[in-house]
């Protein structure tokens, strides 16, 4: 039987495809990843994008690749120990879109936020005087844990006054 060189060519992009599929589902197996993570995995494994887009439409199909309900977990998880814009940044990095991230971040209480940021400003200024100039450090550190202007000033507020232009 001979096999035209089209037909070898079919076979071994199937082959490439199933392969491929494969090492995307043990890539999966460790932990859950967005859609841009396995792209970018699959790139590196020297992958033809068309063979990334059949291994991503089928990690679609079985729901194995879903950034909604990642971003939504994301941000359950790491809402416990940073503030929303932080976690905002950190799920467009992992290439989830504005939406998705939107509707996750409309999950998480403000009051539970406020809580976090209470959490993390004793740890912060544990065997620290409470002087202008550590209340504007704590200040800047709440904010770059990507808590907001107003909940950082409130928090702050509880341990001293921090000037306006120290913002």
């Amino acid at each position: 039987v001979c096999i035209t060189p089209e037909r070898l060519s079919q076979i071994q992009l199937e082959s490439e495809k199933n392969t491929a599929l494969d090492k995307a589902l043990t890539h999966l197996s460790a932990t859950k990843k967005t859609e841009k993570q396995m792209r970018e995995f699959l790139q590196k494994k020297g992958y033809l994008e068309g063979v990334i887009e059949y291994v991503l439409e089928k990690l679609r199909g079985y729901n194995f690749v879903n950034d909604g309900e990642y971003a939504e977990e994301y941000t359950s998880f790491a809402s416990k120990k940073k503030g929303l814009r932080l976690v905002e940044r950190e799920l467009m990095q992992k290439g989830i879109d504005k939406e998705s991230i939107e509707n996750a971040l409309s999950t998480v209480d403000g009051e539970a936020q406020e809580e976090c940021a209470r959490a993390i400003l004793p740890k912060y200024m544990r065997a620290k005087t409470a002087d202008r100039e550590t209340l504007a450090k704590a200040y800047r550190y709440l904010l770059s844990k990507g808590f907001s202007y107003e909940l950082a000033k409130s928090v702050i507020g509880e341990y001293g006054q921090v000037e306006e232009d120290d913002e």
